[in-house]
């Protein structure tokens, strides 16, 4: 279960890595976004996307401290078989 969790996310992480770098906006540098961006996107696209990614982010850290919870307080699951 634990093992698949983990395997999800890490599949979840490499999509997310994947798709951001296919789009033009992660070729852009933050010194120039003003440069070459609207202000349609730069108002209203760019924080749609941010909160996007922060909840990605957040539910992330969230489904890895219950895992480590998990494994820290099962006696079978840590590597402490003493």
């Amino acid at each position: 279960m634990i093992q698949a969790v983990t395997d999800s996310l890490n599949i979840l992480a490499e999509t997310v890595l994947k798709q951001w770098r296919e789009t033009k906006l992660s070729e852009v540098d933050v010194t120039e976004e003003s440069i070459y961006l609207d202000e349609q996107t730069l108002t209203k696209t760019l924080p749609v996307l941010w909160k996007l990614l922060r909840s990605c982010l957040f539910a992330t850290v969230i489904v890895l401290t219950a895992i480590t919870g998990r494994i820290l307080n099962d006696r079978r699951l840590g590597s402490d078989r003493g």
